[in-house]
C-alpha cells in the first residue's frame, strides 16, 4: 500500500507535472487516497475477523447444547 501511494504520488507529483492543479492539492489528494486505501483494507480486515470470532462462538454454543 505504501508503495502505491509513492508510486502514485511520484507519478502525480514529477512525471506529469499538471498547470492547473497546484502540486499541493496533488500532494493531499495521493496521500489522503492512500490513508482510504489502508483504512478500508483494515476495515475489511477487521470485520472478517469478527465473522470468524462469531463463527466460533455459534459452534461453542452448539457443542453446549
Amino acid at each position: 500500500m505504501l508503495y502505491l501511494r509513492w508510486e502514485l504520488y511520484i507519478t502525480c507529483y514529477f512525471v506529469y507535472p499538471c498547470r492547473f492543479l497546484d502540486r499541493d492539492l496533488i500532494h493531499k489528494m495521493v496521500w489522503k487516497f492512500g490513508l482510504n486505501f489502508w483504512f478500508k483494507d483494515f476495515l475489511t480486515q477487521t470485520e472478517f475477523q469478527l465473522e470468524h470470532e462469531s463463527e466460533k462462538i455459534m459452534c461453542t454454543i452448539k457443542q453446549l447444547n
